[in-house]
Parts: C-alpha cells; structure tokens; sequence
C-alpha cells in the first residue's frame, strides 16, 4: 500500500496522450511478465535467494499494477470522444468489475493446476496484452475536450 501511496501518480505520468497510455500498457506487460518469470524462477531455490527473487517479483508485480490502473484510467478518458465518454468509461468500469469477479479463480485454477508453466504462461499472456494495449492506444488520437 506504502509503495502505490507513493509511486502511483509517478507511474501515471505521461498517460494524458495515446503514446503514452499506450507506454504504460507497454511498461504494465513487461513488469507483470518479469514478476511471473520470478516466481517460476524462485521454486527450488536456497531459502535466501528465494526470498530476493519473491521480494523482486512483488515489486514487478506491484509496478505492473500501477501502470495497468494508470493506462485504464485514461484510456477512456484520454481516447473516447466527449459525446461517448460515459459510455467508454462505464464499459471499461464494467470490464473490470468482470476482471475482480472472475479473475482471482480463473488465475487461481490456472496456476495452480499448471505450477511453472502455468506462470510462464501467465507472464507471457500479460505480455502479450500490454504490447497489444500499446499498439491499440498508439494507433488512435486524442479526443478533443468537452
């Protein structure tokens, strides 16, 4: 909590145009994949390394976090043209109550029914979405103001 009270308006900065939501998604995907190969990586390990290798991964895990959050707060805001932003914002709100539903057990299931290849599978997956968020974000413009 101390680290996103902290960290969270830095992680934000540069999400009020399409290159740089798009950064954030780029940054989100390449965290979350780091912190997925540390978690595979710290299994079998010495007590001392695993240790470090988890504190690392949380941290990944934590900045990926907030470049998500911080690329799918202005994605709808920054991206959607004003006469359609409500709509924008309440698909992507309806989106992520989905997400927090049925998020936790579908990971859940996955990776515990696939140990490390259903982390490596993980990681690769928010890989992939961060540099397809990007892609995506990049390839529009900013909505003119209300």
């Amino acid at each position: 909590t101390v680290i996103v009270v902290v960290l969270q308006v830095p992680a934000s900065r540069g999400t009020e145009s399409p290159r740089g939501i798009g950064r954030a998604y780029a940054r989100a995907g390449f965290a979350l994949a780091a912190a997925s190969a540390l978690f595979v990586i710290a299994a079998h390990r010495s007590i001392a390394l695993a240790i470090v290798l988890l504190v690392g991964a949380t941290a990944l895990l934590t900045a990926g976090e907030m470049f998500a959050s911080a690329s799918e707060w202005a994605a709808p805001t920054i991206l959607a043209p004003s006469h359609l932003r409500g709509r924008y914002l309440a698909f992507f709100r309806t989106a992520a109550g989905a997400q927090d539903l049925a998020g936790p057990a579908i990971v859940s299931i996955a990776l515990a029914s696939g140990g490390r290849t259903g982390f490596a599978a993980l990681g690769a997956g928010l890989l992939v979405f961060g540099l397809v968020g990007d892609v995506l974000a990049r390839g529009t413009t900013a909505a003119p103001g209300p």
